[in-house]
């Protein structure tokens, strides 16, 4: 390269860093007019004193960078958004008389409208302009923003907040929503924020649109007349709403003891959605959440709501993955169609629990799926695709149900209940369950009862559930237990299979638990009992009864009772054993069950004539092929 080549490169190359130099350097604002000169595009203004938009549009020139450093503008509107803004100033820029003509798209501030963040200065007004002016805020870490008056928006378009941990308060407004967004909302996303509402105010998050809520931390809501929520989600449209990875927990509202005394009860929901109609591609997802100590009357941790008597699985809501514990009256009310629980953990609060003392005529269910009876259902409309796959109940000991139980079920069809674990807990089918299959779940002292009245039908599935035990020792009901499966009064089912399930049995005399039991007055046709297992022990010096089935009512049309096995020990040489009690079935319809009743001293033949307390002698050994009922 010659020399003057080399010189004239050099020099090029100088004029282009001086102009970048230049151009790059902060300008102090003067007027107005530098921010709409095309020349200035690529410059940094520096805003140190106040501009009047005197009631005009300010189109800022694309490219050019604003600099907050303590002056803002006012009394007026902000046209392009084509602009940056140095997010590392927190300075005042923008008066609360300013509007943006299209929501501005960058990282924004709240700051940028006058928020303080000193856990002290209401920010209500940064919060709610900032919201209809930008699509992406950004809050600030470690600050606290109190707001006195609630934020509802409703505009068109996307929003995400992200929170960095930042804290939210509020106060003085304590029936509506801090943060209210409204259905012209194509998306709302929320991030990381810590919503405290110091038992001061009712209610968290509203939202009508798509939405994502992750990372929340909402708390203390409080209400102190009726209602109280962490997150409410009305569906009006097609959306989708996801909340994951979220803690909401210390939902109250008022305990007034009656539960049927609609204008006095309190309300606490940590999660509500309320489908208003069917929305084909619309789901709810909640996932991956810690939500726990929901107090009230009506108290339910989460509710999903069919609202429009419109029961269809083209509204499918997911919840999966969840520690769900201590609500008073639900932790879950599966309302609407399309509910599937996934991997989730259920708790009750442990007896005595100060929150736990509740009238109870008001605790149901920990998780119930039933219509929503606040519209006038017909009996045909049924919930349908409900599925209760590989979760967790765990119920206290002590743990008196009410009305209900650990899982119920009304008005349901097609129910899937699988590879659940059960402790403590009691599985309630009332009527009008159609098609429902329970199968290879684990019990630890659990029932499941058939209530008084109840109409079971269309191919109802017992089977696979195995590994199960009950042990009367380690639990109390306010009422006996009498079968694993338990019919009351006036029952009427069809359809029922009870097949290869094995349970193990610790009794004792004065609570005597069989296999199956039916109340007088039910019947059940085309019951199948099948290749079941039950391990009865007796747990003191006289033997419990080993009979397997108990009913005074006789089994319907094309019942049977084949291959099952009854493992039973008896402390007596002998005792009056009968297998079942079942009046008038059919010898065809009972076959290759047995009876074995192993290492008995001087056992020669546990069975007794019919409804005869003399022994009858035999030969026989203690492992009977097929035991007369």
């Amino acid at each position: 390269m010659t020399k003057a080549k080399f010189f004239f490169v050099s020099l090029c190359t100088l004029f282009t860093l001086v102009g970048h130099t230049i151009r790059s350097q902060n300008i102090d604002l003067e007027t107005i007019d530098q921010l709409e000169d095309k020349a200035n595009s690529g410059r940094i203004f520096s805003i140190k004193k106040n501009f009047d938009l005197k009631g005009t549009t300010l189109n800022i020139v694309p490219g050019i960078t604003i600099d907050p450093q303590g002056g803002y503008f006012y009394n007026g509107t902000i046209g392009s958004i084509d602009f940056r803004i140095q997010i590392r100033e927190k300075n005042k820029l923008f008066d609360h008389t300013i509007n943006f003509e299209t929501p501005y798209t960058q990282p924004f501030l709240v700051e940028w409208f006058g928020a303080k963040g000193d856990s002290t200065t209401d920010d209500s007004q940064a919060f709610r302009k900032s919201v209809q002016s930008a699509t992406r805020i950004v809050l600030a870490p470690r600050a606290t923003y109190y707001l006195k008056n609630p934020i509802p928006t409703n505009r068109t378009g996307k929003l995400t907040i992200e929170g960095n941990n930042a804290r939210i308060t509020a106060f003085g407004f304590p029936l509506e929503p801090i943060l209210d967004f409204g259905p012209r909302f194509s998306q709302v996303t929320l991030k990381n924020i810590h919503i405290d509402g110091q038992r001061k105010n009712a209610q968290a998050i509203s939202i009508k649109s798509s939405f994502t809520g992750s990372g929340l931390y909402i708390h203390h809501m409080q209400a102190p007349q009726k209602t109280s929520f962490g997150i409410r989600a009305t569906i009006a449209k097609t959306a989708v709403v996801i909340i994951q990875d979220c803690v909401i927990e210390h939902i109250r509202a008022p305990k007034l003891g009656n539960i049927n005394n609609k204008k006095g009860i309190g309300i606490a929901r940590a999660i509500q959605v309320e489908w208003m109609g069917l929305f084909p591609n619309s789901e709810v997802r909640i996932t991956n959440n810690k939500l726990r100590h929901v107090v009230a009357d009506d108290g339910d941790v989460i509710q999903i709501a069919q609202m429009k008597k419109a029961y269809s699985t083209s509204n499918k809501t997911i919840i999966s993955g969840n520690d769900i514990a201590f609500g008073t009256r639900r932790l879950v009310k599966a309302s609407a169609s399309g509910i599937e629980l996934y991997n989730n953990r259920f708790e009750t609060f442990p007896s005595g629990h100060l929150d736990s003392e509740l009238n109870p005529k008001n605790k149901t269910y920990m998780v119930a799926f039933q219509r929503y009876f606040d519209v006038n259902g017909r009996e045909e409309d049924f919930v349908l695709g409900s599925v209760v796959e590989d979760n967790v109940f765990i119920s206290d000991s002590k743990m008196q149900y009410g009305n209900g139980g650990s899982l119920g079920f009304q008005q349901t069809k097609g129910a899937r209940i699988r590879n659940n674990t059960f402790v403590n807990s009691q599985i309630v089918f009332r009527n009008f369950n159609q098609g429902s299959l329970l199968s290879d779940n684990t019990f630890t002292n659990t029932n499941i009862i058939f209530p008084e009245n109840a109409q079971v039908f269309n191919k109802f599935s017992i089977k696979n559930n195995k590994n199960g035990s009950m042990d009367s020792r380690t639990f109390e009901r306010a009422t006996d237990i009498k079968g694993i499966i338990g019919f009351d009064a006036n029952c009427t089912l069809s359809n029922l299979n009870i097949e290869n399930n094995h349970f193990n049995l610790f009794d004792t005399k004065e609570n005597t638990i069989k296999f199956l039991m039916l109340d007088p007055g039910s019947r059940i046709d085309s019951l199948k009992i099948t290749e079941n297992t039950l391990n009865k022990i007796a747990l003191d010096t006289t033997t419990t009864y080993p009979a397997f089935i108990s009913t005074s009512s006789a089994f319907g049309i094309n019942s049977e009772v084949r291959n099952n096995k009854v493992v039973s020990t008896i402390n007596m040489p002998y005792y009056g054993l009968r297998f079942i009690n079942v009046p008038s079935l059919p010898a065809s319809h009972y076959s290759s069950n047995v009876l074995d009743i192993p290492n008995t001293k001087d056992c020669k033949d546990p069975r007794f004539a019919p409804n005869s307390g003399t022994p009858k002698p035999s030969e026989r050994p203690c492992l009977d092929r097929n035991p007369e009922p």
